[in-house]
């Protein structure tokens, strides 16, 4: 189960890289009419965002933090920021060797070097030849991700920042949108390692991967649909039914009381209804790439919810009956904002 798991992740793993090389150049094109001819960011929000993800993201940085968790963790005898500051530590220290092995190892040239024409890849310690992956990404997302397991409640807060890290190195020019990628995904992988006993690591590393590969997923989906129209009036019209008719089924399936349903044979199990209204979305948008690759990634999570069921929620006492109907009304509520920003945004920035 955990190999399939993982083979499904590094399917979509594959789409999303192979989708995101025929965005590398036209995205690095568009970061760039945002800056003015002399070589500075004319908008002081973007220029800020820009430095400060440099700054932050930088090795120096990291490790001041991982210090300073380190020494507050002594210095309060709090056992769980102690930790967090030595596996930071590690971590960055693991991703560091691994993502500048890869970087001198593949020799990619940097944006800057976008217009010379120079696109071979090969090993090389040149400077400016070490694009992919992206040092900054690499080593903020291993430091998030160790922090989110060891303090759970700083999660969203440090994948945020990692995130603000990474694309601001796209914004600043000084990597692809592949070489952020890349480098979030050996990030992830390497503070889950870092955060966990090592007889842990199968099943950590199979969590991690398939949670960074659903994130970079719906990324992808979202920068995929921006730049890309529909390709023709008649394919985009067929799979909107398809997948508005596919969500509809996941959605009633979902909110159906099965204890009420007898012998309704045509209602989805739950984990079989939230991968109907996934893939649906993503067939909504038209693409049969964004398709294929919601596909392999909820083929993923259906074998997750298979080996690991969820509690039934069906039979919850009546007290909780306010808070369930508040709680479907809002994932109601996502699900139809989700359809109406994919459709207003698709082909808004054709940037391909």
């Amino acid at each position: 189960m955990r190999l399939a798991i993982a083979l499904l992740s590094c399917a979509s793993l594959a789409v999303v890289f192979w989708g995101l090389t025929q965005l590398d150049v036209p995205v690095v094109r568009a970061m760039r009419s945002l800056y003015h001819p002399v070589g500075y960011l004319p908008n002081p929000w973007l220029a800020r965002f820009s430095e400060l993800g440099d700054a932050l993201g930088r090795g120096r940085s990291l490790v001041l933090f991982s210090l300073t968790l380190l020494a507050v963790g002594f210095a309060g005898r709090w056992p769980v920021v102690r930790a967090a500051g030595l596996r930071t530590l590690i971590a960055h220290g693991a991703v560091a060797i691994v993502a500048n092995g890869l970087k001198h190892l593949i020799g990619r040239p940097r944006p800057k070097f976008m217009h010379t024409g120079t696109q071979q890849l090969g090993p090389s310690m040149d400077n400016g030849f070490d694009s992919f992956p992206s040092g900054h990404a690499s080593a903020s997302f291993a430091v998030a991700m160790v922090l989110s397991r060891q303090c759970p409640r700083v999660a969203w807060g440090a994948m945020g920042v990692a995130v603000a890290i990474a694309a601001s190195r796209v914004l600043r020019g000084a990597h692809f949108p592949t070489d952020v990628a890349a480098g979030a995904v050996i990030g992830v992988l390497v503070g889950a390692a870092a955060a966990e006993p090592f007889r842990q690591w199968p099943a950590a590393l199979s969590r991690a991967l398939l949670n960074v590969t659903t994130y970079l997923a719906a990324a992808f989906t979202f920068l995929w649909t921006v730049s890309h129209g529909a390709e023709s009036s008649w394919r985009h019209t067929a799979m909107l039914s398809l997948g508005s008719a596919m969500m509809l089924y996941g959605v009633v399936s979902r909110m159906y009381d099965r204890s009420a349903a007898g012998s309704k044979r045509w209602v989805a199990g739950r984990s079989e209804a939230k991968v109907a209204i996934g893939v649906g979305l993503a067939v909504t948008t038209g693409s049969l790439l964004v398709a294929a690759l919601a596909l392999c990634v909820c083929a993923a999570w259906w074998l997750v919810w298979q080996a690991s069921p969820e509690a039934d929620c069906e039979h919850a006492m009546g007290s909780r009956l306010a808070v369930r109907i508040l709680s479907e009304s809002a994932w109601l509520a996502g699900i139809v904002l989700a359809v109406l920003m994919l459709q207003s945004v698709k082909g808004a920035v054709p940037i391909h």
